[in-house]
C-alpha cells in the first residue's frame, strides 16, 4: 500500500496534510477473475450475453418494461456477484489489508470503483458507476476480530458489477464504446472518520482563479449529494483571500461512520443550524485552497474535484481526486498524460514538492 499524494513539503504547521493510504487492483484482477470463471460450466461472459440479447434487440426491449429491465440489469450484476475470486488474488493483497486496518485501527473500508470509461477529463462519467463505503470487513474467529476474506471478495465483486449498472450501460452504448473495452479497477482504503468533510474544485464554473469548497458535518459523502446545500467558502488562488458564503449545511441527511459502519441519518433543526465554516476561522479553506492548488498543478493546471475529510484530531485528508470539467487533450498531452500516470503509478515519490518538479520538466522521456 501506498498513498497516491502524500504530504508536501511545504505542508502548514497548524495542518499535517496527508491522503489516505490503500491499495488498488488494476485492470487486470478484473481480466483475471473472468479468466478464473470460465472454466466453470458457464462462464460469466457467456451468461451476461445471453442476458444481454433482449436489451441489445430494439423489437425485444421495446416490449420490456423498466421494471424488466431493471430487473435484467440487476440479473447480470447478479452473475458478476456470484462469481469466484481466485484465491490468490484474496491472498495477494490480505497482508496489505490487515496492515492497513492494523495501522489506523479499523476494520472499516472503502471499495472505490476506477473503471477506464470514469472521471475521464474529455468525457467525465463520474457518479454512474457506484463504491462500497464504509463497509466491516471483519468476522469473529475463535473470540478475536480478523478480516473476513470471503467479505473482501464479495465487495470487490459489488464493484466489478458496477459495469452493468443501467445507467452506466445506456451512457456508454450512447457514446458507442463496446462493453468489453470497459474495464473496472477497485481501490480498497481504510475509511477515516470526519468531523466535517465535502469537496472541493479548483474552478467555479469558468473562472479558474477561485476554489469553492462544499462542506457539511461528519463524512463527506452528502456534500454532493441528498437534499439541501452544503456549506461553501470560496478561496482566491491569486490572493489567498477567503470568503465564506454559507456557514451551514441545510442538508437533510448526514453520513456518520459508527462502529458498524457508515450510517445515514435524518438532521433536526438544531444539527441544520451548526457551522461548518465560520468567518472566524479561515484556516481550513485556506489551508484546503493550497493543497488544491497542488493537486491542480499535479493535472496540468487543469481543474479538479477533490473530496476532503477533516479527522477528529483536525488532520486534512484528501480522499480522491478527479477531473472538474471535460478539456479536449491534444495528442501530445495525451502522450505527455500517459508517461505521466505511468510515473505516479511507478515512482509515488513520497514528497508531492518532488512530484511537480519531476512534472514540470515536460520531458515525458524523463518520466519513464
Amino acid at each position: 500500500p501506498r498513498s497516491t499524494l502524500s504530504s508536501s513539503s511545504a505542508a502548514s504547521d497548524v495542518y499535517k496534510r496527508q491522503s489516505v493510504d490503500g491499495i488498488t487492483l488494476p485492470f487486470s484482477a478484473y481480466a483475471r477473475f473472468l479468466e478464473y470463471n470460465k472454466d466453470k460450466k458457464n462462464s460469466i461472459d457467456k451468461r451476461i450475453h445471453k442476458l444481454l440479447k433482449d436489451i441489445k434487440n430494439p423489437k425485444a426491449r421495446s416490449k420490456m418494461t423498466d421494471d424488466a429491465l431493471e430487473a435484467r440489469f440487476q440479473e447480470i450484476r447478479d452473475v458478476v456477484t456470484t462469481g469466484l475470486v481466485p484465491e490468490e488474488l484474496v491472498q495477494a493483497i490480505l497482508p496489505a489489508i490487515k496492515e492497513l486496518a492494523e495501522r489506523y485501527k479499523t476494520h472499516l473500508f472503502y471499495f472505490r470503483s476506477s473503471f477506464n470509461f470514469e472521471d475521464l477529463e474529455e468525457d467525465s462519467c463520474a457518479g454512474v458507476y457506484e463504491s462500497v463505503e464504509g463497509v466491516d470487513i471483519s468476522t469473529i474467529k475463535d473470540g478475536v476480530k480478523v478480516i473476513d476474506e470471503e467479505k473482501v471478495a464479495a465487495f470487490i465483486k459489488e464493484v466489478f458489477s458496477a459495469k452493468w449498472l443501467e445507467a452506466a450501460y445506456w451512457l456508454r452504448t450512447g457514446k458507442g464504446i463496446r462493453d468489453e473495452d470497459v474495464w473496472p479497477g477497485v481501490m480498497i482504503q481504510p475509511a477515516v472518520k470526519g468531523r466535517r468533510g465535502g469537496a472541493l474544485t479548483t474552478a467555479m464554473g469558468s473562472n479558474l482563479n477561485w476554489v469553492e469548497i462544499k462542506g457539511v458535518l461528519g463524512q463527506p459523502g452528502t456534500a454532493v449529494g441528498e437534499r439541501g446545500a452544503p456549506a461553501i467558502a470560496q478561496v482566491n488562488k491569486i490572493t489567498g483571500d477567503v470568503a465564506i458564503k454559507k456557514t451551514t449545511a441545510d442538508k437533510d441527511m448526514l453520513q456518520v461512520l459508527a462502529e458498524k459502519g457508515l450510517e445515514h441519518y435524518t438532521v433536526g433543526v438544531e444539527e441544520r443550524e451548526a457551522p461548518v465554516f465560520t468567518q472566524e476561522e479561515a484556516s481550513l479553506p485556506r489551508l484546503l485552497g493550497a493543497l488544491a492548488e497542488k493537486i491542480e498543478r499535479l493535472h496540468d493546471n487543469r481543474p479538479v474535484d477533490i473530496e476532503w475529510i477533516e479527522t477528529e484530531d483536525g488532520k486534512i485528508v484528501i480522499l480522491q481526486t478527479r477531473p472538474f470539467t471535460a478539456v479536449p487533450l491534444s495528442e501530445n498531452d495525451k502522450f505527455f498524460q500517459d508517461c505521466w500516470l505511468q510515473a505516479v503509478n511507478e515512482l509515488a515519490p513520497d514528497d508531492l514538492d518532488a512530484l511537480i518538479e519531476l512534472k514540470n520538466r515536460r520531458d515525458p522521456t524523463a518520466l519513464i
